[in-house]
């Protein structure tokens, strides 16, 4: 046991001892969150807090302890005066999960009780769970509402839609279960187009995302299509190249899935072209071969299938042509064997592809350079946003309830599943979850008394890192208090997610100096490709000069084409401030980084600009 939990614990439990619980609290409250503690140790703070929450007499907190020991069971009778949202997670951890689905309807959450009924394959029930809540949502969009809500409000019903259909006998004459696929795609690219509209780039590809999971498993590829496509655009747009690249292997693999190996070999060409223009040649080989193969298994398709020759034709000479750009000169011969072979065409087409046949006698496949694995991608969106999503939005973002969805995903708990694998996710969401409770037990006093509690969730949430705790930090920011919203926006900076990027463009608008602080000090780290095109945003828009200096340097970090352009177009036309927080940062940045801002520089130079901006991407850039 460390010296620090040692001492945490022992002197709150002496507290507790001595009728004092709510003052030891804190200090049992800290030793739990030494996530990485041996497991003995921590089931000593955890006896000691539930010792501490029995004798303060919070039947909510105790139900989430009871989650994370595996005690539901043992425990239900001491927990029957939680409220039904805390009863029906206790009993989903029991495996009880029709219960659970009455509670949650008990409390109003159609959604949590829906997905509950799905898990006990009620699947009747949960379709009318799902309808109840498409109607509930339909009329409030009636009454009117903003730009963002109203989009916000469209993604959710189309995915609720969706639910619906999911829902439904599996059959196409059910005419609900189409109409409802209907609905939702029209929900979808309407929210889609609204998101777009007021450049939220990043919540259209939620929503272009949902309609190709939708259509992959409607069985309806033009939703596959029109999804994957507009999405790749999005992605390529913001210069997220390998996130495109992973969009585009997921939409080979979708097309060839659904039998549309012309759809599939038109992606793999598409990431070809996309692949060499960004010099991943490894990459490019790779998709090249896949072309080849996918453009012959759509010949041999219309060959089966006594389809029109010239497709199948097409077909095969367009794998010819990348085979022999690739120096695949005995696979280029092969298929031009199978073209001859083609039924239905004429004798001239037959003599032409004979004789390439015949130039190519004693010809091999080249040995490439190339044989070198393809770049790593990162990982896709989720798959069931459907549920996910809705779940987050009914959840309003109360971060008590996210943090018990993170800690039952952790523990497995449906499953029955105590794996270590996540052990210190599970020990951070549950100590988040006990502040968020204490935090919602002050509500109703004096925004002065949450102030301490709220920054301390906020230093609780920052080290979750998980997509679900983006909508708990964005509600948090509402606070009245300066401190809860600087540190609010400190934890924004440290998620990964390019949606966090939401927070700090609002927050970088904040009237409190403090705040303006802690929104600079996010900004510079979000170094990474995913934020190029928030940080150029903030970098032209926000008020202070301090958040564009940071976005500035953030993106002077980044090897990137867009990162670089808006590099560059400060030192050339930036404020003088703002030209040295450019230089400042890329003195710190290996030259050997700069290959593609010295190229664009150059460029610039050389058409012309006045001597002190010249002198600067000099000083910048170190350019002879």
């Amino acid at each position: 046991m460390s010296d620090s939990l040692h001492d945490s614990l022992s002197r709150g439990v002496d507290l507790v001892a001595r009728g004092a619980p709510e003052e030891g609290l804190g200090l049992l409250l800290s030793a739990a969150w030494e996530v990485d503690a041996d497991g003995r140790d921590y089931d000593a703070v955890l006896a000691a807090l539930r010792r501490a929450y029995g004798a303060l007499d919070r039947p909510r907190a105790l139900a989430s302890l009871s989650w994370y020991q595996g005690t539901a069971t043992a425990d239900l009778a001491a927990l029957r005066r939680a409220p039904a949202i805390d009863l029906a997670r206790t009993h989903r951890a029991m495996g009880d999960e029709a219960m659970a689905a009455r509670l949650f309807e008990e409390a109003g959450l159609l959604a949590h009780a829906a997905v509950a009924r799905e898990r006990a394959t009620d699947f009747a029930g949960a379709r009318a769970l799902w309808s109840r809540l498409s109607h509930r949502l339909a009329s409030g969009l009636a009454s009117g509402a903003g730009a963002v809500a109203a989009a916000e409000q469209g993604y959710v019903l189309g995915l609720i839609r969706y639910n619906i259909a999911r829902n439904s006998p599996a059959t196409r004459s059910d005419r609900a279960r189409r109409d409802a696929i209907v609905t939702a795609v029209a929900a979808l690219e309407d929210a889609a187009e609204r998101f777009e509209v007021i450049g939220m780039r990043e919540r259209a590809f939620d929503c272009y995302n949902a309609l190709s999971a939708i259509g992959q498993t409607a069985n309806a590829f033009e939703h596959v299509l029109e999804g994957r496509v507009n999405a790749i655009r999005i992605l390529r747009e913001d210069h997220l190249q390998q996130y495109a690249l992973q969009q585009f292997d997921e939409s080979i693999a979708a097309a060839e899935e659904s039998g549309e190996y012309a759809a599939a070999a038109t992606f793999a060409r598409e990431a070809l072209a996309y692949a060499r223009s960004l010099g991943l040649e490894a990459d490019a080989h790779s998709y090249a071969r896949r072309a080849i193969d996918l453009h012959v298994g759509t010949a041999r398709a219309l060959i089966r299938s006594s389809g029109p020759a010239e497709l199948a034709e097409n077909a095969l000479l367009a794998a010819i042509a990348l085979a022999a750009d690739l120096g695949m000169l005995g696979k280029a011969r092969a298929l031009y064997r199978e073209a001859i072979d083609v039924p239905g065409l004429d004798d001239a087409r037959r003599a032409r592809h004979q004789r390439a046949f015949d130039r190519l006698e004693g010809q091999q496949d080249a040995s490439t350079r190339h044989d070198a694995r393809p770049t790593a991608r990162p990982p896709g969106p989720p798959l069931e946003v459907w549920v996910v999503d809705v779940l987050e939005w009914e959840q309003a973002g109360r971060a008590e309830e996210a943090c018990a969805e993170i800690l039952f995903d952790s523990l497995g708990a449906a499953k029955g599943r105590r794996d270590g694998a996540s052990l210190p996710l599970r020990r951070r969401a549950l100590v988040a979850r006990l502040w968020a409770l204490h935090l919602a037990e002050l509500a109703s006093g004096p925004p002065q008394a949450t102030v301490n509690v709220a920054v301390e969730l906020a230093r609780k949430l920052a080290e979750i890192i998980d997509y679900r705790v983006l909508a708990s930090l964005e509600v948090l920011y509402s606070h009245p208090s300066a401190d809860v919203r600087a540190r609010t926006a400190e934890a924004a900076g440290q998620m990964p997610f390019k949606r966090s990027a939401q927070l700090l463009r609002r927050a970088a608008h904040d009237d409190d100096a403090k705040v303006i602080a802690a929104v600079a000090r996010a900004v510079q780290r979000k170094q990474s490709p995913v934020f190029v095109d928030p940080l150029r945003r903030l970098a032209r828009d926000a008020p202070a000069l301090d958040v564009r200096a940071a976005a500035l340097r953030a993106l002077a970090a980044i090897d990137n084409p867009e990162a670089a352009s808006a590099v560059l177009e400060a030192l050339e036309a930036g404020s003088r401030e703002e030209r040295g927080a450019v230089i400042e940062a890329l003195n710190k940045r290996p030259p050997d980084r700069n290959g593609r801002l010295m190229q664009a520089a150059r460029e610039r130079i050389a058409r012309g600009l006045s001597p002190d901006v010249a002198r600067d991407f000099q000083a910048a850039l170190r350019l002879g």
